[in-house]
């Protein structure tokens, strides 16, 4: 970041973005309160310099949700996904950042134990990344993957067995057998077998 503000200026989008940068990089170190004031100070800066419809600004926005998730709860985090998503809609933004925003909002709400919320988002962003990638893309399958569990979590256990298979199923061909996520979505097939037909 040093360097990045001595070429460019310490209030450049270049110098922003690497604040953000190192944001995820004290996060990841498990500093996560930094994390959120370091996104949340170079956010407002960002607006400040830059204007509300920069794309720094949607990015750090971004990531304020990210680390409002690990410090101040699922809830929160969906309010500012939820906000941003909208704004990204009316700017017509990246798709990709509009998809995540809109997987992320999903994920928070059916963290914070509102599967039904959730549903409409995750199916969106779910639509989203198959026609950007494809069903097999990683995106794609980790997208996938949320999405059984709020289907599952909605009380329709049937149709989230369903999807968890063929889930578990592509993601051994296309993956391999001993690839992380393979073994993650047998493991949520295999929960939900056990658990299916206790589900309201």
């Amino acid at each position: 970041m040093t360097d990045s503000a001595a070429l460019y200026g310490s209030t450049s989008a270049e110098t922003m973005t690497a604040r953000l940068r190192m944001a995820r990089q004290l996060g990841a170190t498990g500093a996560t309160e930094e994390a959120l004031a370091l996104t949340s100070s170079t956010l407002a800066e960002a607006v400040e310099r830059l204007g509300a419809h920069d794309p720094v600004v949607y990015s750090a926005r971004f990531e304020v949700a990210v680390w409002t998730r690990r410090v101040e709860g699922a809830l929160a985090a969906a309010r500012l996904y939820e906000d941003l998503l909208e704004d990204l809609r009316a700017a017509s933004a990246g798709p990709r950042l509009i998809m995540q925003t809109g997987w992320n909002v999903g994920g928070c709400l059916l963290q914070a134990g509102d599967a039904d919320a959730a549903l409409p988002f995750l199916e969106t962003a779910l639509a989203e990344a198959v026609e950007a990638y494809g069903e097999l893309h990683m995106q794609t399958m980790l997208i996938r993957f949320t999405h059984v569990n709020a289907v599952a979590a909605a009380s329709d256990g049937a149709a989230g067995i369903d999807l968890a298979r063929r889930l578990a199923d592509d993601a051994g061909r296309v993956l391999g057998d001993d690839h992380t996520f393979t073994t993650d979505a047998r493991a949520l097939l295999a929960d939900l077998l056990s658990t299916g037909a206790e589900r309201p």
